[in-house]
């Protein structure tokens, strides 16, 4: 008895050069024949013959990986159309609806058991652990907290500098008008230091590596920043 079974991900993406290669890894050991291709942002559409082309690929900005698509089969027809029994898109979330997708066909129980838990581990890899900080409820939280930060101080400091209607008044139209543009701006400002997608190959990964020194560093400081502020209102 043979099944197949479809899955689909939307989680951001650190797409790093050795978790993509133990991923063909895994299927390279199952299934005899494979093609590669990828897509880039200006528009191209590129069949590989290699796995090591997509390591090699220099991905500059304007035409960087949006989506790398693998499928594989056992078994090759003559006529030489592809049929695979599996296949896997890696997409950038920013540009495509999910971010990973997958399906697997013409498998036994056991196969698509074993085949779904080793992909799954797999592409868990791919899973940055900031991911929750654009989950809507974890943003809103995170909203509330920085509204927080920002309205507090200014009580303390305004409390006994204007009229207190005035005070009330500044309070909760300024507590309102903050937690408005921070909600429309939240995932926006999130990207700056935490990217939804990235394909760490090529120049990709300076870039990458260039974010993650420059979010270590602002938020440092902010927290810096934070502390000395309540250190000095206190």
């Amino acid at each position: 008895m043979k099944g197949s079974i479809s899955k689909d991900h939307k989680f951001c993406l650190i797409v790093k050069k050795e978790d993509l290669k133990s991923l063909n890894d895994f299927i390279c050991k199952e299934y005899k024949h494979i093609e590669y291709t990828i897509h880039t942002n200006n528009g191209i559409k590129y069949e590989l013959i290699s796995f090591d082309e997509i390591i090699n690929y220099d991905n500059y900005d304007f035409k960087k990986i949006i989506q790398i698509y693998i499928q594989a089969q056992n078994e090759k027809s003559t006529d030489n159309i592809f049929f695979p029994d599996f296949a896997i898109s890696i997409s950038d979330i920013t540009n495509y609806s999910t971010s990973i997708s997958y399906y697997i066909k013409n498998a036994t129980e056991k196969e698509i058991d074993y085949h779904t838990q080793k992909i799954e581990e797999l592409i868990h890899e791919f899973k940055p652990k900031y991911s929750w900080l654009y989950n809507r409820t974890n943003g809103l939280l995170v909203s509330l907290m920085t509204l927080l930060l920002i309205v507090i101080p200014l009580q303390i400091l305004l409390k006994d500098k204007i009229d207190k209607a005035l005070y009330y008044t500044f309070i909760i139209f300024g507590g309102i008008f903050t937690g408005w543009g921070w909600a429309l701006s939240y995932d926006r400002v999130v990207s700056i230091f935490f990217q939804k997608t990235i394909f760490c190959i090529g120049k990709q990964q300076e870039f990458y590596d260039n974010k993650k020194s420059l979010r270590k560093n602002l938020l440092g400081g902010l927290l810096l920043h934070f502390l000395l502020a309540y250190w000095l209102l206190f």
